[in-house]
């Protein structure tokens, strides 16, 4: 399918979400203005504060994994580069930003680029296992009060999250195997005749073995820093999901209805800074916890507009560090 036509199908797409989202909900502008106005400058702030400690976090975890193969780069220039890698993976459409973490490292610090893909491997395993536990506890902790009798299927899904849960957590301690795996899966289809895919033949052994040379205690270290980032992540949607409007939530439903958010953003389908399914998995989320629709989807907008902003001038002063630091 040609370029401009994933563009064009994907924003329609977007923007139908988002047309649903206000359409559906019956959201008005005072719903929206009032959710701006609960924000306020201190909250905004302390969203702030939780965000930027998220970095520091990403960065620890960085250069747990990095210190295996070669010497890892300073903890402020990889607090910038995750800056500067969330910032792009968000606003580039189809999540091509993702692939950005291994260019930045090697620009900042000099890090191969097999080892900044390997890297990136290993944390979007560990991502993915944190947020299937921590969906798991929140459906179980949810599935276990109230919320049972309305919502019934809440306990089956957060046992049956915990599958998805052992299964990253296998392809993490086997992540060398699912390289070596892919590369197989290139040369069998024909694909590595292609001149790209060539290059991936060459490249793919390389990763798996930096992959292999992150040992188990990195990983354990990796997997510690990964708790307290992903408990601050959802810390951050239900900070800001209870400051613009939303203040009946208590942890465990501000955590579902963050789950599902987490996982709109996720979609390689995002065209634009999440525009329409971050909206659409926010306002869904929440307003299966019995959120009224038109405050659910303020909400969803006024931290939608919170989330963008803070990245994008985190994502200015990690590019700005990293410029100082090149000249």
């Amino acid at each position: 399918m040609p370029r401009a036509l994933r563009i064009v199908l994907s924003l329609a797409l977007a923007s139908g979400l988002l047309a649903a989202v206000i359409l559906g909900t019956g959201l008005s502008w005072p719903d929206l203005e009032g959710s701006f106005r609960a924000l306020g400058w201190r909250l905004w702030g302390a969203s702030l504060a939780v965000q930027g400690t998220l970095y520091v976090l990403r960065a620890l975890r960085l250069r747990a994994l990095l210190r295996a193969g070669e010497r890892a780069p300073s903890l402020p220039s990889l607090t910038a580069v995750s800056a500067s890698h969330t910032t792009l993976a968000y606003f580039l459409p189809a999540r091509l930003g993702e692939a950005a973490l291994p260019v930045l490292l090697a620009r900042s610090a000099g890090t191969g680029a097999s080892a900044g893909t390997a890297a990136l491997l290993l944390v979007r395993l560990l991502d993915l296992v944190c947020l299937s536990v921590l969906m798991a506890a929140a459906c179980l902790s949810l599935g276990a009060g109230e919320l049972a009798v309305r919502l019934p299927w809440l306990t089956a899904v957060g046992s049956a999250l915990l599958l998805p849960a052992l299964l990253f957590g296998a392809l993490l301690l086997r992540s060398s195997t699912l390289v070596e795996l892919g590369t197989g899966l290139l040369s069998r289809t024909g694909i590595g005749r292609l001149a790209l895919g060539e290059r991936l033949l060459a490249f793919l052994p390389r990763v798996a073995a930096d992959v292999a040379s992150v040992d188990r205690r990195a990983l354990a270290v990796a997997a510690l820093w990964s708790a307290p980032l992903w408990f601050g992540v959802f810390a951050f949607w239900g900070l800001v999901a209870v400051g613009t409007g939303l203040e009946q939530l208590g942890w465990a439903e501000a955590t579902f209805g963050a789950s599902l958010t987490v996982l709109s953003t996720l979609l390689p389908l995002n065209l634009f800074g999440g525009l329409g399914f971050q909206d659409a998995g926010f306002a869904l989320g929440f307003g299966l916890l019995g959120v009224p629709p038109e405050a659910a989807a303020a909400s969803a907008l006024a931290t939608h507009a919170v989330y963008a902003l803070n990245l994008a001038l985190f994502g200015l002063l990690g590019q700005a560090w990293l410029s100082a630091r090149r000249r």
